[in-house]
């Protein structure tokens, strides 16, 4: 039983945010899995200090909650950077322009799987400067790939 606090797209597809009764904890659900739902007569309350814009504020992807919001430091080649230019991809990301003609794209994100596969799309053409646990997982990736490619 969720109680649906807030609504959102995020990025084509439809989220629902709210507590469950089992946990009472903040939940994220897509709506496109959820098979049935109905009505009960069960009343919940919208917190005050519930904000929707706050939640969605370190969003990169699809992924909204997290509680540990990290700071992502990418480091992009100058033969890319005008198509990483062209759009936002993160509702307060920092861009740095490099003399040598490389950029930085700046942002904290609440969760990092999607900014890692993000950035495994990029492949040679990105650096990951921080955090170090983004770092880790993109440089595991390389070497399984490196493995399995090697059969």
């Amino acid at each position: 039983i969720l109680s649906p606090y807030h609504i959102a797209n995020l990025q084509g597809e439809w989220y629902v945010f709210g507590p469950t009764v089992d946990t009472q904890e903040l939940r994220q659900f897509s709506l496109a899995r959820i098979k049935t739902a109905s009505l009960t007569q069960k009343h919940f309350d919208i917190p005050t200090d519930f904000d929707s814009a706050k939640m969605l504020q370190n969003t990169f992807g699809r992924f909204v909650l997290g509680d540990n919001v990290q700071t992502v430091r990418l480091l992009f080649d100058k033969e890319i950077a005008p198509w990483v230019m062209e759009r936002q991809w993160h509702p307060k990301q920092q861009i740095k322009n490099l003399k040598n003609g490389d950029i930085e794209l700046i942002f904290k994100a609440a969760g990092l799987f999607e900014v890692f596969r993000w950035v495994m799309a990029w492949g040679h053409y990105v650096q990951v400067r921080e955090p170090a646990e983004l770092k880790q997982w993109v440089k595991d990736e390389i070497k399984l790939m490196a493995k399995s490619n090697a059969k």
